[in-house]
């Protein structure tokens, strides 16, 4: 679950460990750098991500990545 901003660059560096995937590969399908995916994952995360879990909260809603 995301409780907290930096809880969804957690999320995401963990999945994409589980499917082998390096940081440059996934930056490349998403059209990233990087350098951007891995701040994403040490928690240094965009404001739009910040905002979003600040909604959820304030909704009382629960955000969870899970693998399709």
């Amino acid at each position: 679950d995301i409780r907290r901003p930096e809880d969804f660059g957690t999320a995401v560096a963990e999945f994409r460990r589980l499917q082998g995937i390096s940081q440059a590969d996934l930056a490349r399908l998403v059209g990233v750098n990087r350098t951007y995916l891995s701040n994403l994952e040490r928690g240094d995360v965009p404001a739009y991500v910040e905002r979003l879990v600040a909604l959820a909260d304030s909704l009382g809603l629960t955000i969870t990545i899970s693998s399709a």
